[in-house]
């Protein structure tokens, strides 16, 4: 019930479905860029909601303030 930090766990900026799930990789945070990962297509989606063409609500959706810090996606 959390979009926003489903969003900042997995870096996922833009809104989309058959969202993919980011594994590893290095942040960019200026450029929205994840260099190095390993993505799985649709998985994001689906562990969302069963489903790979569940939409899943980027970050850029959000107004910063409510963004919480870019590095839970390493603890998570």
């Amino acid at each position: 019930f959390q979009p926003e930090k489903l969003a900042a766990y997995e870096w996922h900026f833009d809104t989309s479905s058959h969202a993919k799930l980011l594994l590893f990789g290095v942040l960019d945070e200026k450029t929205q860029q994840v260099k190095g990962a390993i993505k799985l297509p649709g998985l994001l989606s689906f562990l969302a909601d069963n489903s790979v063409k569940t939409k899943v609500q980027g970050l850029n959706d959000f107004p910063k303030s409510l963004h919480p810090p870019m590095i839970v996606h390493y603890f998570f």
